[in-house]
C-alpha cells in the first residue's frame, strides 16, 4: 500500500515537474518572439538619444508622442489610405472568386488532379520570379505606378494560396448535404450559397485574413510597380531609411500603426484560425 502512494507520489511530482518546466520553456518563447514587437511599441515613445545610449534604453524615460504625429504626415497617411484600399479591395475581389473557384474544383474536380496540382506548383514558385515579366506586361499596358497593377499583381499569388486553403473545406463537407437540399428542391446555387458557404466560413475566413496580410505587408511588388502616385505603407516605412540616417522614432511610431490591423484581425479571427490551419488547410 505503501509502495503504491509513493509510486502515486512520485508520477505527481514528475508531473509538475513537467508543467514547471513546458510553462518556462513558453515563456522563454514567448519573450523571444514578443521582446522585437515590445522593443518597436516602445521606440516609438522614444526620442533620437534614446535609440543611441549605452546600454541600450528598454524603457523609454518619457513618452513621446510627437512620433505619431510626424509618422501620420503627407506620407505617413497617404501610406496608410493606399494601403487600406490596395489590400480591402485585393481581398474583397480575391474572395470573390477563389470561393466559386475551389467550390467548383473540390466538388466537381475539372481535369481531374491536374488543376489541383497546378494551382500547388503555383505556391511553389517565390513572389519574385514573377516581377521581371509582370514590370514589362505593365508597363507595355502602361498600368504602372496605378491601383490596378496592384490588384492584378497581388491576386496573382493570392489566389492559389486562398483556393488551396478553401478547397479542403469545401471537401470536408459532407456531400450527402448537399444532395438531400438539392431534393428539397434547391438548386445548385442555392445550396453552395445556403449550405456550401457557412459550413466552410472558418476556412474563408482564414483565406480572407492571408489576402489581407499579404497585401498590407508587400514590399518588393510595391517597390517597383508603384512609388509616386501610389504608395503603400512599406513604402512609407521606407523613406523613413535615409543616406543620412534613419528617424527611429516615426519609422517605429509607423511599424506601431502598421501592425494593429492584423494584430485585431487575428485577435478577432482566432477561433477561425486555429480551425482552419488545423483543419481545413492540412487536408487536401
Amino acid at each position: 500500500m505503501k509502495s503504491e502512494q509513493l509510486k502515486a507520489g512520485e508520477k505527481a511530482g514528475t508531473k509538475v515537474i513537467i508543467n514547471i518546466v513546458r510553462w518556462i520553456l513558453i515563456i522563454i518563447v514567448l519573450l523571444i518572439f514578443l521582446f522585437p514587437v515590445y522593443w518597436i511599441i516602445s521606440g516609438s515613445f522614444k526620442t533620437l538619444g534614446e535609440f543611441y545610449t549605452r546600454p541600450p534604453s528598454i524603457v523609454p524615460t518619457r513618452l513621446m508622442l510627437d512620433n505619431f504625429k510626424n509618422a501620420l504626415s503627407v506620407r505617413g497617411t497617404k501610406g496608410l489610405i493606399d494601403s487600406a484600399i490596395i489590400s480591402i479591395t485585393v481581398t474583397i475581389i480575391t474572395m470573390i472568386i477563389s470561393v466559386p473557384a475551389s467550390y467548383s474544383i473540390a466538388r466537381y474536380r475539372p481535369g481531374g488532379m491536374h488543376i489541383s496540382f497546378f494551382i500547388l506548383s503555383i505556391l511553389f514558385l517565390p513572389p519574385v520570379i514573377g516581377v521581371i515579366p509582370l514590370f514589362f506586361i505593365f508597363k507595355t499596358l502602361k498600368m504602372l505606378d496605378t491601383y490596378h497593377v496592384f490588384f492584378l499583381s497581388y491576386m496573382f499569388f493570392g489566389l492559389p494560396f486562398c483556393i488551396w486553403i478553401m478547397k479542403g473545406f469545401f471537401e470536408d463537407i459532407p456531400v450527402e448535404l448537399e444532395q438531400a437540399a438539392m431534393v428539397d428542391g434547391h438548386s445548385r446555387f442555392k445550396v453552395f450559397f445556403k449550405i456550401a458557404i457557412p459550413l466552410a466560413r472558418a476556412g474563408i475566413a482564414v483565406a480572407g485574413l492571408f489576402a489581407f496580410i499579404f497585401a498590407w505587408n508587400e514590399l518588393m511588388f510595391a517597390s517597383i510597380f508603384g512609388r509616386y502616385n501610389v504608395q503603400t505603407l512599406p513604402l512609407a516605412l521606407q523613406d523613413y531609411i535615409g543616406s543620412t540616417g534613419v528617424a527611429w522614432g516615426e519609422l517605429s511610431a509607423l511599424a506601431t500603426i502598421a501592425a494593429i490591423p492584423g494584430i485585431l484581425l487575428a485577435v478577432f479571427m482566432q477561433r477561425y484560425i486555429v480551425r482552419g490551419l488545423t483543419f481545413g488547410a492540412v487536408k487536401g
